[in-house]
């Protein structure tokens, strides 16, 4: 066992560093190298790239109060973050998703949101757009044009986990931005893709937590966590409490009236006047 584990270390140097021709070597050793300078250069992935010192962050609440829902959660895009690597003005940027129990410095790229589980075997591409322009921004002030609203927020924000479709969608075998867990700690790394290389990366996010679902029993069907019977009760107090002012309404009117009248009444005095030596008119005569 020794010996086979020594042959193998040693066959492993030789062939990391050139030193076995391949014409010695053969089929499983052929075998056995191709493995191994395959599973070198995948693990050695995040080793060769730049890492620039900044997280993804989450959207300002200002701009999407309710971030992060329960299946998705919206990041800032890298604004000005890869500016020091000298990107074309081609480059893209990667979103890879992991969950966070799981995540580490060193992962294999390109791996889609099946293959990973939805991130929860490793990390995942779930979603792709073109490098932000530093030098010319959008507005901030476009938001509060509802024409520019929707294409603003998408010049600084990205969506994670928006949509559901290509979870089964038997073509979606690269990029498929799938919703997130429920209740789940998430972390985001931001690639900056070049062509077809990598050329640098961020670090990942602190845990980001989606939202917890309510359970269905602890929904509050009543407003104001009102019983029943304490909704019977407020039905019949508010039907006699509007029977009692259909009441005082024509109450109240009638005693204005009279109480006007009443007025007038008094205000008038009674003087006999003679009209002709036959009989006595009397008029009114009413003071105001």
């Amino acid at each position: 066992m020794k010996f086979c584990y020594f042959a193998v270390h040693v066959e492993i140097r030789f062939c990391l560093i050139g030193l076995v021709p391949l014409f010695r070597l053969n089929k499983m050793q052929l075998l056995i190298c191709g493995i191994i300078l395959i599973w070198f250069g995948q693990n050695s992935y995040s080793a060769n790239n730049p890492v620039v010192l900044v997280q993804p962050q989450l959207a300002s609440p200002l701009l999407l109060p309710y971030n992060p829902t329960q299946t998705t959660v919206s990041l800032e895009k890298p604004f000005c973050v890869f500016d020091t690597l000298n990107p074309s003005s081609n480059a893209n940027v990667d979103v890879y998703v992991v969950l966070s129990s799981v995540a580490s410095s060193t992962f294999t790229p390109w791996k889609n949101y099946k293959g990973t589980n939805g991130g929860s075997t490793g990390p995942y591409r779930a979603a792709s757009f073109k490098l932000p322009n530093c030098a010319s921004p959008a507005k901030l002030s476009d938001l509060s044009i509802p024409s520019k609203l929707l294409s603003t927020l998408n010049e600084y924000l990205i969506q994670i986990g928006n949509n559901s479709a290509c979870v089964n969608d038997p073509a979606a075998t690269d990029l498929c931005n799938g919703p997130l867990g429920v209740g789940a700690a998430y972390r985001f790394k931001f690639l900056l893709i070049d062509g077809a290389l990598v050329k640098g990366e961020t670090s990942w996010s602190e845990p980001v937590f989606t939202r917890q679902a309510l359970d269905p029993a602890d929904l509050d069907t009543w407003i104001g966590k009102r019983t029943g019977s304490s909704v019977v009760i407020a039905s019949v107090l508010s039907s006699v409490t509007f029977l009692l002012l259909c009441l005082l309404i024509p109450m109240s009117i009638y005693e204005l009236v009279h109480r006007v009248k009443g007025k007038w009444l008094s205000g008038c005095n009674h003087k006999p006047q003679m009209v002709e030596t036959t009989f006595t008119m009397v008029i009114r005569e009413c003071h105001w």
